[in-house]
């Protein structure tokens, strides 16, 4: 758990920036949120409370635009995903739909075979997140 004031800014930042996904190969999915930014030091802060690194510099447009700068990433999946995207919940505004839905994300021990419901849940979260993403 970090400082308040620590999660409000991943938030704003994260609602501007960020992007969270589901990653679907059923039954299993995996909850992950992504930054890019070409400013590489607000990464750098978020992976100091949050753990992950910053990857990068990627060139987006391949090196062909002498003005595109590089971008850099910061990213988190699973347990860490769902525990920064707990964290900056009550600050969120953009995305809190999103939120709210992979919050309610069934974990289970690995190795071992999903019951049929918690399979169910993953799909249903998963179709909820692609829609919310899209613009009303």
């Amino acid at each position: 758990m970090v400082e308040d004031w620590i999660a409000a800014y991943a938030a704003g930042f994260f609602d501007g920036e960020g992007y969270v996904y589901l990653r679907n190969r059923p039954p299993h999915y995996t909850i992950g949120i992504l930054i890019g930014q070409v400013d590489r030091r607000p990464l750098d802060f978020l992976a100091k409370h949050w753990g992950g690194g910053v990857l990068g510099p990627y060139y987006m447009d391949g090196g062909k635009h002498k003005n595109w700068r590089p971008q850099y990433q910061w990213g988190l999946h699973s347990r860490r995903a769902y525990d920064f995207l707990q964290d900056i919940y009550p600050w969120s505004i953009l995305k809190l739909d999103q939120i709210e839905l992979l919050l309610d994300y069934p974990f289970t021990a690995g190795g071992k075979e999903l019951p049929p419901e918690i399979v169910q849940k993953r799909a249903e979260i998963y179709l909820a997140v692609k829609l919310a993403k899209k613009p009303a």
